[in-house]
């Protein structure tokens, strides 16, 4: 079975709701639950934070150097470059990609992805090329070889700073896209605003652990509450 080495995309410059991976539930950091849990794949031999240079970031290196997890920063803007250089760095045939705004994300899920990008043999892995999760449980991998042949072509602002967005869009590179059962791509968990905040805070204090919390119980919880959840996924 082939491990893995997951990056995960973190930064406190976030707009909507500022420093949003640095609030806390349980007595942890949002990036640092989406780093526990991510590394709860059995496909995920390590994870590494990926920031930027930018000062008000100084404190996701701050943060990792203290709890000795591994740390890269790059440029702020250019998110594409950011992945490249970290890869590069690190000697990386391929990447799993996670965003810090996902505490929700689901090392199943993620053991899923990888699974059929080995099986399949494909450049690029994930379950939003045609979305069915919900929001906010994003997994994408892909080579070292699709990401530096994606950097060198890559020539908008938007696709620098959406890392995937050419990938996607590439119609010679292999793909292959994993679908959930039931279509809840209509549904978000994924952290924007204080009140997704005081959501999923909830549910992770309901359960007591930042372990518990899968597709299968968030499915239920979602299904009981959908007015809280609903909301129409933004497309690049």
């Amino acid at each position: 079975m082939s491990l893995y080495t997951a990056l995960i995309q973190t930064r406190t410059s976030s707009k909507r709701l500022k420093s949003k991976v640095l609030l806390k539930i349980l007595n942890l950091e949002i990036f640092l639950i989406v780093y526990k849990r991510t590394l709860k794949s059995k496909f995920i031999k390590r994870a590494i934070i990926i920031t930027s240079k930018s000062k008000s970031d100084d404190i996701i290196e701050h943060i990792c150097k203290k709890k000795n997890i591994p740390f890269f920063r790059g440029s702020l803007r250019n998110v594409l470059k950011r992945y490249y250089e970290c890869s590069k760095k690190n000697s990386l045939n391929d990447i799993v990609r996670i965003t810090s705004d996902c505490p929700m994300i689901d090392p199943l899920i993620i053991s899923k992805v990888c699974r059929q990008y080995n099986k399949k043999g494909v450049d690029y892995a994930s379950n939003i090329i045609t979305p069915t999760f919900p929001d906010g449980l994003d997994v994408e991998i892909f080579s070292f070889k699709t990401l530096k042949k994606t950097l060198i072509s890559c020539k908008s602002k938007k696709s620098k700073e959406h890392v995937t967005l050419d990938m996607i869009k590439n119609k010679s590179i292999k793909k292959y896209n994993l679908k959930n059962k039931k279509d809840l791509s209509n549904y978000r968990i994924t952290l924007d605003t204080n009140e997704d905040y005081i959501r999923i805070k909830s549910i992770f204090n309901k359960f007591r652990s930042i372990y518990k919390p899968n597709l299968k119980n968030l499915t239920k919880i979602i299904l009981k509450n959908k007015r809280n959840f609903l909301h129409k996924r933004s497309q690049y």
